[in-house]
């Protein structure tokens, strides 16, 4: 939780609170097991809302957020907006859940939301604008159901091929998700984003090194691994990292309670947004986009941003150059690099500004503040 209480900091330092409560709130983008989202909605009372095919992690979140270990820790004193109750932490009553919506971001979503083509879409689009309210629903409907079946590979997230299902079936006893039949699956990859038809035996082929897409989250998780080395600064500012950790993962209580009680206080979370109409307001309505170490969904973060004209906060990773290989830098050159990258991104309009998060590994950090945002005519 250090770079994302970091991350976390630096937004509230530069984004006033008003504006990012208003709208719909903050769109996280890749946002993983939603530990930002949670973090804004419960310390900050910030509406956020994550985009991300996998589903959240509700048990280790709300845990932390009940026993109050974000409390414990200085970075997080400083960055939060509540107060936390007798028992050290929020009350389970009193926890807030991020909006969900289980899908990719990219060019084909982004052409469905403007209702024009947009970059490089991986299915046939509608010919007329009419039609892509219709396309859109008939799509959404499709990626979500395949989104049961996205693991994490050096390849970045993907979908397991028909062949995979050996895999699919390890992937529904992990996550208690139904699998796809045979038939339905060959339907479901067929038109979903070209990210995410890369075959699960390929996997490695054109991903980031090995040392950069494998490394484990602070949790020990690799099922999203992070390419950064967490900053070790967070342990001489709060409670021992494995200490927090270990008070996480194991089934002690707060109050006696163990983490099946405190879940069953708590409010039910809210349904994973579905609906075509409800998404897409979910989108065209926030307040500010953002991607912490995003992958895949960087290029289309930043477009999105900029067509819709909206403040955004991108913090580049990986850049799984063989799967986007149009991408050039301002000389020309194919974006192999990082450094490749961040050009590659700065060169999409001279507003954007940059800065660097205070994480160790991939910390750069291309934004608009809202001042930066040219006003809708």
């Amino acid at each position: 939780s250090c770079k994302e209480a970091k991350f976390r900091g630096w937004l509230l330092e530069r984004y006033p609170r008003a504006l990012l409560r208003s709208g719909s709130g903050v769109l996280d983008v890749a946002g993983g097991k939603g530990e930002l989202a949670f973090q804004l909605e419960n310390l900050n009372l910030i509406p956020t809302t994550v985009i991300d095919p996998r589903p959240l992690t509700r048990e280790r979140n709300v845990s932390r957020l009940v026993r109050g270990l974000h409390f414990l820790n200085t970075l997080h004193q400083q960055w939060s907006d509540v107060v936390p109750a007798e028992n050290g932490g929020i009350l389970p009553e009193r926890i807030r859940y991020p909006q969900h919506v289980r899908l990719f971001f990219d060019d084909t979503l982004l052409s469905f939301l403007f209702r024009t083509r947009c970059g490089r879409p991986s299915i046939d689009l509608p010919a007329t604008s009419g039609e892509y309210d219709r396309a859109a629903a008939e799509f959404v409907a499709c990626a979500a159901e395949a989104a049961h079946v996205v693991q994490w590979t050096t390849k970045g997230l993907v979908v397991v091929s028909d062949g995979d299902k050996e895999q699919v079936r390890e992937y529904e006893d992990t996550h208690g998700v139904s699998g796809l039949s045979a038939a339905n699956n060959q339907a479901l990859l067929s038109s979903l984003p070209q990210l995410a038809r890369t075959s699960m035996a390929s996997a490695g082929e054109d991903g980031p090194a090995q040392d950069e897409a494998i490394a484990e989250r602070e949790d020990g998780s690799s099922s999203r691994p992070s390419a950064v080395t967490h900053d070790n600064s967070c342990t001489a500012q709060g409670q021992e990292r494995g200490g927090m950790r270990k008070s996480a993962q194991q089934e002690g209580n707060n109050g006696g309670r163990p983490v099946d009680s405190l879940l069953s206080h708590c409010p039910d979370p809210p349904p994973t947004l579905s609906e075509w109409h409800l998404i897409r307001n979910q989108i065209m309505n926030c307040s500010l986009v953002i991607g912490l170490h995003p992958d895949q969904a960087l290029g289309a973060i930043v477009d999105f941003a900029l067509h819709a004209r909206k403040p955004f906060v991108v913090v580049p990773c990986c850049t799984y150059h063989k799967e986007f290989a149009h991408r050039t830098t301002p000389d020309g050159r194919t974006v192999k690099t990082y450094e490749d990258l961040v050009a590659f991104i700065k060169a999409k309009d001279p507003r954007i500004r940059q800065d660097s998060l205070d994480i160790g590994g991939k910390n750069i950090v291309l934004y608009l503040l809202p001042e930066d945002v040219e006003p809708e005519t």
